[in-house]
């Protein structure tokens, strides 16, 4: 991703289908990869500048608020999500 655009358009054409897969993840409900190696994937964003790092958690807290998801960063580096379905 070299801009804030393309990571919101990817994380919104791409959230439903990962809600979804979550939902319907047998091995951990609730539990799905939004964008596998998230801080290479970022790595323009968050290196352009310190507001362009605040944009990148503002972008991912408006999508967590509108589809009703967590998001997070994996130990795998992975940007995940976990639904209403999700239990530790």
């Amino acid at each position: 991703m070299k801009t804030l655009d393309q990571f919101e358009t990817f994380l919104r054409d791409n959230i439903q289908t990962t809600i979804e897969e979550a939902n319907n993840n047998s091995d951990c409900p609730g539990y799905g990869i939004l964008m596998p190696n998230y801080s290479i994937n970022t790595m323009d964003i968050r290196n352009e500048s310190i507001e362009d790092s605040y944009k990148l958690c503002f972008i991912m807290d408006e999508i967590e608020q509108e589809f009703n998801v967590s998001i997070s960063v994996s130990d795998y580096d992975d940007l995940v999500i976990m639904t209403e379905k999700y239990s530790d």
